[in-house]
């Protein structure tokens, strides 16, 4: 179990969110990601997640460059 310590914006197939617990059940096993919605509710069990980058927004990387979906999500 991992505390993120910054939290991490994410997007979730329920909405924003931040997630900010990581469980890691082996190696055999997927991370689950606990995350709190912008509604005030928590999920538990999310397996895909989306990190967006502020900065350039969400469909772009580094330099600006546009981002595939498969690189945006963040399969655990």
């Amino acid at each position: 179990m991992l505390q993120l310590n910054p939290e991490m914006w994410v997007m979730t197939p329920k909405g924003e969110g931040l997630a900010f617990l990581v469980t890691d059940y082996g190696m055999d096993h997927n991370k689950i990601f606990t995350v709190m919605l912008q509604s005030g509710d928590i999920l538990k069990n999310i397996r895909e997640l989306r990190a967006d980058n502020r900065k350039k927004g969400s469909a772009r990387g580094a330099g600006g460059t546009p981002r595939s979906q498969k690189q945006i999500l963040a399969i655990a």
